[in-house]
């Protein structure tokens, strides 16, 4: 199973669920209270895991295929509680009967129109990006960040999804919001539209809910790579709110992830990519002149800024995977020894020899003993650290990065230069269309594509599309936007 979850992106992908067909009904999941109850004792944040039902694991390991293209319906109606009291605390007794009507209006998902498939497109969105302090609505947005980020923390779905909602409206509305008629006029729903009173008076007070100390903690541990909402509940029900007391439960990829807790935060401005796409290039073309590399996420889209550097790498031609993980590994061996990779994320044991001083370093700062696993196959994926020798980054801050906690500061190790994120993943040349198309997003774009696919019967991953189980070829992305029906949407178009 192990080597069929590499084979098909590994972590690359969401967290996956297997739900019981009992919870089943059609594509979407029935029986909520208790689906909420006994299947999600943890509080995860089910919107963001893909749930998939239980027998689809036998047909995957039939057909040696993981189809991830069309995931169970969380809801088929997301029902949004307009109660807002107890949520805006600030206003809980002012707002009187705008906080406490307790309306409930059912949001239909978003759909794509039966009658225009072949040209569907919105515009553009992002949920992450920065908000332009010239948009009308821009306090009103800040303070609906600030209540989605409250309930996803709290896996509210339902309130949780209603402000995203919101915010997906406001961002794309150039008419400033004053009431509730405006907020109707310009797209929002009646029962979206009723939290505007309240709303505009947290904006118009500079008021932005703050999160209590537990919210806060979790979103600092989950801050640390390798350490998603499990592990973060789990440590903070130990009674932990820093990392110091942590150490001897944290193996070697999140001690790397400590170590460099403050430079992954950091964003990527768009001419230090460019400087590592050279770099990597270079050594490619000494290693194997024919082997490609894309960089794709934000960077591929057009974006200034970016959070880490996404790779896919292939060789025209080539379907397999194993003869370009080992072109790749000597990429990687030559980019370490050149001193560019400074450390790793995974390993196998081709590449364990090659990062024994890595580790004897990570470990003797942490005083932990000797203790890494590698595993003896070749790599679909390689996650690093790597830095740009000779060069001084501008420093972006994202707004909401966090500091170390107190004696946590003491776990950074400074290597000279700002270490950042890489990440290659190596595709088959047959499905460099559908891989590029994934990696390149964003995550609305690409569900908008997986809706078409559907609609079209076509099952869209993240490195093939495939028809009635069987793959269909194809190294061109454009052309799996033409059998979708998608327009043909330039990276830079797909900001949505």
């Amino acid at each position: 199973m192990r080597t069929l979850i590499e084979r098909n992106g590994g972590g690359y992908g969401p967290e996956i669920g297997l739900v019981d067909n009992s919870f089943v009904r059609d594509d979407h999941i029935i029986n909520h209270q208790l689906f909420y109850k006994e299947l999600n004792p943890k509080n995860v944040i089910l919107d963001e895991i893909h749930l998939f039902k239980l027998v689809d694991l036998t047909k995957w390991l039939k057909h040696e295929f993981l189809d991830f293209s069309r995931p169970l319906k969380l809801h088929e109606e997301i029902v949004v509680d307009s109660d807002s009291q107890g949520s805006i605390t600030n206003y809980s007794t002012r707002a009187g009967s705008e906080a406490s009507s307790g309306v409930q209006e059912v949001v239909k998902p978003i759909e794509v129109p039966e009658d225009d498939t072949s040209n569907y497109y919105t515009a553009p969105f992002d949920l992450n990006k920065v908000v332009s302090k010239d948009n009308p609505n821009y306090k009103l947005i800040q303070v609906l960040k600030s209540l989605e980020k409250r309930y996803k923390l709290q896996n509210d779905v339902f309130r949780y999804l209603g402000y995203q909602k919101m915010i997906k409206i406001l961002q794309n509305t150039t008419v400033k919001i004053k009431s509730e008629e405006d907020a109707i006029d310009n797209g929002l729903s009646k029962g979206l539209s009723k939290k505007i009173p309240l709303l505009l008076k947290m904006s118009e007070a500079d008021s932005e809910l703050q999160m209590d100390d537990n919210e806060q903690t979790l979103v600092y541990f989950q801050e640390c790579h390798g350490i998603g909402r499990f592990k973060s509940q789990q440590y903070i029900n130990m009674g932990h709110s820093t990392f110091e007391g942590l150490l001897p439960f944290m193996n070697w990829t999140q001690l790397t992830g400590l170590a460099f807790y403050n430079d992954w935060q950091l964003k990527i401005p768009r001419e230090e990519t460019m400087q590592h796409e050279a770099i990597i290039r270079k050594a490619m073309n000494e290693v194997n002149e024919h082997l490609c590399m894309e960089i794709t996420g934000s960077y591929r889209r057009g974006e200034q800024n970016s959070g880490d550097i996404d790779i896919v790498v292939h060789i025209p031609g080539v379907n397999d995977l194993n003869y370009v993980s080992r072109e790749l590994e000597k990429v990687i061996i030559k980019l370490t020894k050149s001193g560019y990779i400074i450390c790793p994320l995974n390993l196998n044991e081709t590449l364990q020899e090659l990062f024994q001083p890595w580790f004897h370093r990570l470990f003797s700062h942490f005083q932990k003993p000797f203790e890494v696993t590698a595993y003896d196959d070749h790599f679909h994926k390689f996650y690093c650290g790597a830095a740009v020798a000779n060069y001084e980054p501008d420093i972006v801050v994202d707004a909401e990065a966090l500091a170390l906690r107190g004696n946590d500061k003491k776990y950074t190790i400074d290597v000279g230069k700002t270490c950042r994120r890489v990440d290659f993943v190596i595709t088959e040349y047959q499905g460099l269309g559908a891989t590029n198309l994934y990696f390149t997003g964003n995550n609305n774009f690409n569900k908008k594509c997986r809706l078409l696919a559907k609609k079209k019967e076509f099952a869209l991953g993240n490195d093939r599309i495939s028809k009635d189980g069987q793959s269909i070829p194809t190294a061109d992305e454009y052309e799996v936007l033409d059998m979708i029906g998608m327009k043909r949407l330039k990276p830079t178009e797909r900001n949505f």
